[in-house]
């Protein structure tokens, strides 16, 4: 068992709960192999469901995972499980787990929308690119339903951007992050207006010209750079017009 990816699998449960274990995934382990289930809470389950992903033994994961009466937190779960099939090639299995969701929009995790996109890259380096196309327009919908913040969709349509772009949809690609962008120009006057800096809606907007110039999408990065208030952060942006590999 290789201990650095299982315990990588584990954290990355906890950073998407927001919660960890004061116990170790080993002990976690130790306690729910020796009949101990009653002590370990669902987040503890799904972390330890998480160890066992990491380590490949993907059915006792999903297993522990299926278990969990939290939805939510299952679904997350389940995500997570799933990440690590698609980097061990297991796609299909992947699939199935993605798509066997309990919870219903706008209650939809990053982990999850991450996933399906990594799902949607690997069949097309494989050279599937109509079933990759077909995932990403699925996973396009679950967006769609109203309830979801704008900065939280933002961040969602700049993955999915990514994933059209290494589907070779440019022009698909091109549409989501002019509207991530706009999703979180939107949430920044909102967070402005809230007395807070509206620092994470910035740098996500970097982050959108950033992909745009490297895209060599040149036109679209000068215009959404324009249409940025702050001088600051339109200056950063102009640096990364001029500058691509900064």
């Amino acid at each position: 068992m290789d201990k650095k990816v299982a315990n990588e699998y584990a954290n990355l449960i906890s950073e998407i709960t927001g919660q960890k274990s004061p116990r170790s995934s080993e002990e976690i382990a130790v306690l729910f192999e020796s009949g101990k289930h009653e002590v370990l809470d669902v987040l503890e389950l799904s972390q330890y469901a998480g160890w066992l992903a990491g380590s490949g033994q993907f059915d006792r994961a999903e297993h522990i995972a299926n278990s969990i009466q939290d939805a939510s937190i299952q679904q997350r779960t389940l995500a997570v499980i799933a990440q690590r099939m698609i980097a061990s090639g297991i796609l299909d299995k992947a699939k199935i787990l993605l798509d066997r969701r309990r919870t219903k929009p706008p209650d939809i995790a990053a982990t999850e929308i991450n996933a399906r996109v990594e799902l949607a890259q690997a069949h097309g380096q494989r050279g599937n690119t109509e079933l990759a196309s077909a995932i990403l327009t699925e996973t396009e919908e679950l967006i769609k339903p109203e309830g979801l913040e704008d900065f939280e969709r933002a961040e969602y349509l700049f993955v999915l951007a990514n994933g059209w772009l290494i589907a070779g949809d440019q022009d698909r690609s091109k549409q989501l992050y002019i509207e991530a962008f706009d999703r979180a120009q939107r949430s920044f006057e909102t967070t402005q207006a809230a007395g807070g800096n509206g620092y994470d809606e910035r740098r996500l907007s970097l982050a959108i010209i950033r992909r745009l110039v490297k895209s060599g999408m040149l036109s679209e990065a000068n215009h959404l750079t324009s249409l940025i208030a702050d001088e600051f952060w339109r200056h950063e942006a102009n640096a990364l017009i001029a500058e691509p590999g900064k």
